[in-house]
């Protein structure tokens, strides 16, 4: 289990009325009364194998026994930012959205005392234009415990959560998601939040001045700011129709006013007036030095012109950096078309369109004032210029499809038995070759963000010529070294074995696996995600990139692993006599995982853990060589062992376990094997001494 240790802003009290202590609270990064109180804390482990290969060693929740009550709590920012990857202090700050989406906060507070509390919320700020926040526009969703004792999830307006109260048991954490509605909002402008939490149990028992906690999220509006110019040289010979003009178009990523965001996915577009038509072929885009494919260009007939000559394009899929610039340049010639006159002084504009979110939050920006569809001022506190974007041709039939689902299991330690294996299948279902040249067709794999997985070893792509996956006789394999980055070209995988592209009807299955990373989180899940990026494969004589014509094809598959193994369950219950029958544990005694207060000297306390084999079914793995084990160091200095339930019950057909022993370091029971939701269960019973009041835990 991986440590997740917090040093957070913590406020505390302690009462130590069986001790007689005085208490005291305060806000700061950590403080607390009431340290003395003594208690018996106690986790449970187990070491297993799969496959024969051992796992790491799986690690029970803590269970706690108090003799006095703390009241303990927390409330800290968890939101990363590029400026703020702090997550154990009071604020979510630079928290960057765009115009008309939404800004996103969290925090978590957290019972860390030994009693059930609550705590009374309250939500205030700023909006960027200096008023009160408009609550009702923000919403919140928070945790609060439930009847049966667990979590509930509750969604309330920012108006509501003024009056909430959330409360939790020793130990839980409610984590509190608020998200900020930025429609209106325009660049550089900033808003905050106030978010407090006040302990009711502080309140009334010491000066209620001391129960407050507070958090603070500030928010940065940010977007793409474009500067455009253009230039043209080589001015017509209006004499010689065969003379050309060469223009030049420069949008730069402009941070002159602090707020500029990555630009990702822009699009820049050209209409030429009447009398002009472009030189096919001539549009080259770079950044820096780096000339940019031409994947994203489109040639096409939407310019002021009558004539059926090429006089537009639209350049897309083009990311800028703050500070970064994009150069586009092509060349121009008479159009002498019936219809088609070149006036004098003609302007050529061009414009760009960012669509920052979704649909219809597009920028559009354009060096042509009059432009009517420009919208900057929606966007920022200036204006500025926009463009439009236009619809790719389509002139010949592509069809590309991606299959493949599923979802798997693996160890938290995995080899060559135990590891996820992924097949995803690429059809082509159209008419032409795919992949053709290089850069036509790629694939990318990516993992989560979790990180408990990961792709392994080589890939293997197996090209099958009819589409029959049944027919083996037809079908070259490739093997591939797996790449970091995700990306693949299968175009060029093929030609390794004088393949040219894929055949109309083929198929392509890609083959990789999945391996679990050192100290994996049992239960977690990780998704490898395929895509499919298809590109201009195909022409149809003049220079049109279409794309693949059925936009219902699923070009994104996702495969899900869970990390699986044995799940260690500790609980608890008080048998304040010493007599409860260990051998009916699951009626006589109340278990709970949370921590049992007011725990008296002489008392028993009887500890249930469950070893469980998570895997789902019988086509899984067993766990083998199971150990459970709970160490005596653990409670030993201020209780002593009582009774053990000496024969390991067990559910599950075929899973076997020994007799549960004291070896004089531990109690211990042994599992071989343990069959998938198979579960083996340890009971055993201690007492608290005499003088468990004043010994050191």
């Amino acid at each position: 289990m991986k440590p997740n240790l917090f040093n957070h802003t913590l406020l505390a009290v302690g009462v130590a009325a069986a001790l007689g202590l005085s208490t005291t609270a305060m806000a700061a990064t950590e403080a607390t009364s009431g340290d003395k109180t003594n208690s018996i804390k106690n986790q449970a482990t187990a070491t297993y194998k799969v496959a024969d290969q051992l796992q790491d060693k799986a690690v029970s929740n803590e269970v706690i026994v108090n003799i006095d009550e703390v009241a303990k709590f927390s409330l800290i920012g968890k939101t990363v930012t590029p400026t703020d990857n702090d997550q154990t202090d009071e604020k979510n700050e630079d928290v960057i959205a765009k115009p008309n989406s939404t800004a996103t906060y969290t925090h978590e507070l957290t019972n860390s005392g030994n009693l059930t509390d609550s705590y009374s919320m309250d939500l205030s700020g700023l909006a960027p234009n200096g008023n009160a926040s408009d609550l009702a526009n923000i919403s919140v969703t928070y945790e609060t415990l439930d009847t049966d004792g667990s979590l509930k999830e509750l969604t309330v307006s920012g108006v509501d959560f003024k009056n909430v109260t959330i409360e939790l048991a020793p130990g839980q954490t409610s984590t509190i998601t608020i998200n900020e509605g930025t429609t209106g909002y325009k660049g550089g402008q900033t808003s905050s939040l106030t978010i407090s939490a006040q302990s009711t149990y502080i309140t009334t028992s010491n000066d209620a001045s001391t129960a407050t906690v507070e958090n603070f999220d500030n928010l940065l509006v940010k977007l793409p700011v474009f500067s455009i110019n253009k230039t043209v040289t080589n001015p017509l010979d209006l004499n010689n129709t065969d003379d050309i003009a060469t223009y030049s178009i420069t949008v730069k990523n402009d941070n002159t006013n602090g707020y500029a965001d990555k630009a990702t996915n822009i699009t820049v577009r050209d209409n030429l007036p009447a009398g002009l038509k472009l030189v096919s072929g001539s549009v080259v885009a770079t950044i820096g030095s780096n000339t940019l494919a031409t994947t994203g260009l489109t040639e096409g007939t939407d310019g002021d012109g009558s004539g059926t000559a090429k006089d537009s394009f639209e350049y897309s899929g083009i990311d800028l950096e703050v500070g970064e610039t994009v150069t586009i340049t092509f060349n121009v010639m008479q159009d002498t078309s019936t219809g088609e006159t070149l006036a004098d002084g003609t302007v050529n504009h061009a414009r760009v369109e960012d669509d920052i979110n979704d649909d219809p939050n597009t920028v559009i920006d354009s060096t042509d004032p009059n432009d009517p569809d420009e919208n900057v001022d929606d966007y920022y506190p200036t204006g500025g210029d926009g463009s439009d974007s236009a619809e790719s041709l389509t002139t010949v039939k592509r069809g590309l499809e991606l299959t493949g689902t599923g979802s798997q299991e693996v160890p938290t330690v995995s080899n060559d038995t135990t590891k996820a294996t992924y097949e995803a299948v690429i059809e082509n279902t159209g008419e032409e070759v795919e992949g053709k040249n290089t850069d036509d067709l790629k694939i990318q794999i990516t993992d989560g963000t979790n990180n408990e997985v990961n792709p392994a070893n080589n890939l293997t792509i197996i090209y099958d010529v009819d589409g029959d996956l049944t027919t083996t006789g037809d079908q070259t394999s490739i093997n591939v070294p797996y790449d970091s980055a995700g990306e693949y070209d299968i175009g060029a995988a093929l030609a390794g074995d004088n393949i040219v592209g894929m055949a109309p009807g083929s198929k392509v299955i890609v083959q990789y696996d999945v391996v679990s990373i050192t100290e994996s989180v049992l239960d977690s899940q990780e998704t490898t995600t395929v895509t499919l990026i298809p590109a201009g494969a195909n022409t149809n004589g003049d220079g049109a990139i279409p794309e693949p014509t059925d936009p219902t094809k699923n070009w994104t598959k996702d495969f899900v692993t869970t990390v699986k193994g044995v799940d260690l369950q500790k609980y608890q219950a008080i048998d304040a006599g010493c007599s409860g029958d260990l051998a009916n544990y699951e009626t006589a005694f109340n278990f709970t995982q949370y921590p049992l207060n007011k725990a008296k000297p002489d008392q028993c306390v009887v500890y249930k853990i469950d070893a469980k084999n998570t895997f789902s079914g019988p086509t899984d793995f067993n766990i083998t060589e199971l150990v459970i084990s709970d160490a005596l160091s653990e409670f030993q200095n201020n209780a002593t062992v009582d009774a053990i339930l000496v024969n390991t019950p067990t559910t599950g057909s075929g899973t076997s376990a020994s007799n549960t022993i004291n070896d004089g370091n531990a109690i211990t029971t042994t599992v071989n094997p343990l069959v998938p939701q198979g579960t083996a269960t340890m009971v055993f019973r201690i007492k608290i001494k005499a003088n468990a009041s004043t010994t050191t835990p």
